[in-house]
């Protein structure tokens, strides 16, 4: 297996990580997640949408980060994943931070979130020019 592999499921671990981490945490404890925001529920049911929509939606993230990192073939599957999902929540929390003015309260999520971008895409760019090199080592499915 190349560095470029090991690069890209290294980021597919660290992703699966966060992701578990996070739904895991608005599943288990949605209000105390919530609140950790900012953010309180005025019934149960916003509660439980929490569980599902924030929760729920991490774990199905992870799932698919998990049988990315199974199989060499989907290897750029997970990545173009993983970019595709964690960019436009980024860009998004960077939008409310500028509307907002929340930078100070927001750069412990901020900070995070750019990093697991810049890691995927080098990966993803590593791992497209290791397949451009030498096509037998790495495939795609």
């Amino acid at each position: 297996m190349t560095r470029s592999m090991w690069l890209g499921r290294g980021v597919l671990a660290l992703a699966t990580l966060l992701f578990l981490m996070i739904g895991a945490k608005y599943v288990l404890s949605p209000a105390e997640a919530a609140e950790s925001s900012g953010m309180s529920f005025l019934t149960l049911l916003g509660q439980t949408n929490t569980r599902a929509g924030v929760g729920g939606f991490s774990l199905g993230a992870a799932v698919v980060t998990l049988t990315c990192l199974a199989s060499a073939g989907r290897l750029r599957i997970g990545l173009w994943f993983v970019v595709g999902l964690v960019a436009p929540v980024l860009l998004v929390r960077i939008y409310g931070v500028v509307v907002d003015g929340t930078f100070e309260a927001s750069r412990r999520i901020v900070l995070p979130e750019a990093v697991l971008l810049i890691l995927a895409t080098s990966a993803l760019a590593t791992v497209r020019m290791t397949a451009a090199r030498h096509p037998a080592t790495v495939t795609s499915r």
